[in-house]
């Protein structure tokens, strides 16, 4: 059964590649977890102009909402499914 042999290189390689995967990984989720932070804060300015032309045009109020949850909506759907990449 020749399949079931693995000589000493594979097997080194295969050890010096889990390091460099788990470091992969890791730098992977500070990634994705910096694109969430920055998701958040450009949502709550959004959110903020959104209030400030409700105050000076209220007429707009679903449209300025629409476009939030617009934003909202894809920045997730990003970070979900890992669209940034």
């Amino acid at each position: 059964m020749s399949f079931l042999r693995v000589d000493n290189t594979q097997l080194s390689t295969s050890r010096s590649m889990v390091p460099a995967q788990l470091a992969c990984a890791a730098e992977s989720d500070r990634c994705d977890a910096l694109l969430a932070k920055q998701a958040m804060e450009h949502t709550a300015m959004l959110v903020s102009y959104a209030n400030q032309l409700e105050q000076a045009a209220p007429g707009g109020k679903d449209a300025y909402e629409a476009f939030v949850k617009g934003y909202v909506w894809k920045a997730g759907r990003r970070l979900m499914g890992g669209e940034w990449r």
